[in-house]
Order: structure tokens, then C-alpha cells, then sequence
């Protein structure tokens, strides 16, 4: 056990100390038995010999400790590395072209599965079966329908048409009024629209085909695998 271990290291390194402190003795008085060569020469066998002992003493140990590993079923699931596990993409919900449970923060848990023979949290897998589940960007969208709002800025914007319906009543209002700020501020709206500039006043995002055109902005994270460059 650990008690054990630690007494051993201490036997291991009392004939170090001996010669550690009796080497100045023997420098100082000169002792017609012993000469100052053969004074380093128990000193340095000391040292070796106490060498040898802490390296089987930590050979112990980290044979101690990779069996404990071992048998504690090794790494947690979720501290996979990059390669050891396959995530699932989201399951995509056909009216909102949308992952479903995405929350408000654009996220979503997907399972992931552990590849074949991969041994974490206490289980071997087999390749198909869920080991933990982690976070995927999602689009967490309402109701409102992307192609909609570019058709109302597009024909009715000079109105503020495109902005009633997105949530934003007072812009509406004022381009109502200023036949859409002249004409200007509806080509404006069509832009910011069309690029994804301007969404639903509520925060959330358009309905959009899943493979329909929008605007992605693009992140890396840790999780993020970028291409060696050739």
C-alpha cells in the first residue's frame, strides 16, 4: 500500500544520508583506514544504490496506479479526445426546417458514440451505443418565414410593411409616413433582410430551408478540427 511505499523510500535513502554525513568526518580527521578516494567511492555506490531503489519504488507506483486506472474503467466519457467518438447530427424538424430542443442559447444536446472498443466510464462500446451527449449549434427559430419578409420589403416596403410584420412597429410607422424613407431606407431594409442583418424582433431567427440561402457566421472552438495546410 501507499505506507508501505513510503517506508520503503525512506530505508532507500538512509545509506545516502549516512555517507552524506560522514564524509566531511572522514575529510576533516584523515583516517589512516579510510582515504578520501575511497570515501567518494561509498558515497558513490551510495548514490546508486539508492538510485536503484527509488527507481523500482516509482516502477511500483505507476504499475500501482495504471492498474487502479485500468480497473476504474479509465477516462470519463465526455474526456474523449477528438477522433474517439462520433457525435449525431440533430434531428431536424420538418415544419421549422430546425433542430428540435434547440433552447434560446442556439444549442442542442446530440448523442455521441464512443468508437468500437473504446473503454470509458466502467464500459467497453461497441460503436453504436450512446456514451454521453454533447452540445451542437442549432438555429433556434419562431415564426417568422425568411422569404416572407424579403417579399413585403421587396414589394411593400415603401410602406414599412416588412417591419410591421418582423415586430418592429415604430420603423414601420415612420417609413408609413415617409413613403419608406424615400424610397431609400426600403432599399436598405431589403439588404439587411436578404443578408440576415435584420431578424425577428423576438430574437429569433428566420424559417428557412434547412439547405435554403442564409447567413452563417462562422466559429471554432475547441472542438473546432482545422485542416494541416499542404
Amino acid at each position: 500500500g501507499r505506507v508501505g511505499l513510503v517506508r520503503a523510500s525512506v530505508r532507500a535513502f538512509n545509506p545516502l544520508r549516512r555517507k552524506f554525513y560522514s564524509l566531511p568526518h572522514d575529510l576533516l580527521l584523515l583516517k589512516a583506514e579510510r582515504t578520501v578516494s575511497e570515501s567518494f567511492q561509498d558515497l558513490w555506490r551510495a548514490v546508486m544504490r539508492t538510485f536503484a531503489s527509488v527507481s523500482v519504488l516509482l516502477a511500483s507506483a505507476i504499475f500501482l496506479s495504471s492498474r487502479a486506472w485500468a480497473q476504474s474503467g479509465g477516462v470519463a466519457c465526455e474526456n474523449l479526445l477528438l477522433g474517439q467518438y462520433v457525435c449525431q447530427d440533430p434531428v431536424i424538424d420538418e415544419s421549422t426546417q430546425a433542430a428540435v430542443g434547440c433552447t434560446v442559447n442556439r444549442t442542442v444536446r446530440v448523442p455521441c458514440m464512443p468508437v468500437l472498443g473504446t473503454v470509458c466510464s466502467n464500459r467497453t462500446f461497441n460503436g453504436t451505443e450512446e456514451g454521453f451527449s454533447r452540445e451542437a449549434t442549432c438555429r433556434y427559430v419562431g415564426d417568422k418565414h425568411f422569404d416572407t419578409a424579403l417579399a413585403l420589403s421587396v414589394f411593400l416596403g415603401m410602406f414599412g410593411v416588412d417591419r410591421f410584420y418582423l415586430g418592429y412597429p415604430a420603423i414601420g410607422l415612420i417609413k408609413l409616413c415617409t413613403f419608406g424613407f424615400f424610397m431609400l431606407g426600403q432599399l436598405v431594409d431589403v439588404v439587411l433582410i436578404a443578408t440576415h442583418t435584420v431578424k425577428p424582433a423576438d430574437g429569433t431567427d428566420y424559417v428557412v430551408d434547412f439547405y435554403g440561402a442564409r447567413l452563417d457566421f462562422l466559429t471554432k472552438n475547441n472542438a473546432t478540427y482545422l485542416l494541416p495546410n499542404d
